[in-house]
């Protein structure tokens, strides 16, 4: 090969090499735009859904808010109806409701539902409004539900009128409270209990601190609250003879001669009825 040919191929060689250079590092380029356009990409979506994100999380919370207020609007519908108080008095209940709320941790709709059921007995605004914080209360330290705190704070009121009022109302719960933590009885259970036979419990002559006591003794053995509160039902009906009550229950109504053949053969003939 002649001195010219061997220059002819080493430029062409040259060329080649420059032109694949050149290829390369144009799809170089094209590798680092395409992934920056990724990553563009990427960033704009994210963009959009954590908007999307903070848009849902919006409608939720108006829906959530506008449910809550046609609750309340018709709960406070129903507690007017019940009290007819004047448009002040609503206002300060209403501010006084919320206040309450954000002090024990409740709903402004449990307190009204309970400040109506407490209003339906005879209380007036103002009273029903504190047995309704107390309800909630209740609520809280017993872990149950709205209603099954009015059932039993309403049962208590009820049975045992002439020991509870609006005075002395936190007292009863600070008694339940303390049952409930020092005996094998929880503060949910004395509720449930009270709710079953207080009113049996206070037909048969017995005090508040009386019938709590019998409830928690009962439920010592079975651990069932509502077991035991209606083996103590069924017991002062006995004791009774309530025959109303009995029949409520599901129970026979005994005749004297009945006790008194129960009677001789639990004590061996030792026992008369008089």
């Amino acid at each position: 090969m002649s001195g010219d040919e061997f220059a002819r191929e080493l430029e062409k060689i040259r060329s080649s090499a420059s032109t694949s250079a050149n290829s390369i590092r144009q799809a170089g380029e094209m590798t680092m735009s395409f992934g920056d356009r990724i990553k563009k990409n990427i960033s704009t979506l994210s963009a959009y859904f954590s908007v999307h994100r903070s848009i849902m999380t919006i409608i939720r919370y108006v829906r959530d808010l506008i449910k809550t207020s046609i609750e309340l609007d018709k709960e406070m519908g129903t507690l007017r109806i019940v009290t007819n108080e004047t448009a002040d008095a609503y206002e300060r209940y209403a501010d006084s409701i919320s206040d309450t709320a954000k002090e024990i941790g409740s709903s402004m709709t449990d307190l009204i539902s309970a400040t109506t059921t407490f209003a339906r007995l005879g209380y007036t605004l103002d009273e029903s409004s504190v047995l309704a914080k107390y309800t909630a209360m209740l609520q809280q330290v017993g872990d149950i539900d709205a209603s099954s705190a009015q059932d039993a704070v309403t049962a208590i009121t009820k049975a045992f009128a002439d020991e509870v009022d609006v005075d002395n109302i936190e007292s009863v719960m600070d008694r339940l409270v303390v049952v409930g933590n020092n005996f094998p009885i929880s503060v949910s259970q004395i509720a449930d209990g009270m709710n079953n036979a207080s009113s049996a419990l206070s037909a048969a002559a017995n005090s508040l601190d009386e019938s709590i006591a019998l409830l928690a003794a009962a439920n010592v053995t079975v651990q069932n609250a509502s077991k035991a509160s209606t083996a103590v039902r069924t017991i002062t009906a006995r004791l009774r003879n309530s025959k109303a009550d009995l029949d409520e229950l599901g129970e026979e109504v005994m005749t004297t001669a009945k006790y008194q053949q129960l009677l001789n053969t639990l004590t061996e003939n030792n026992v008369q009825i008089v």
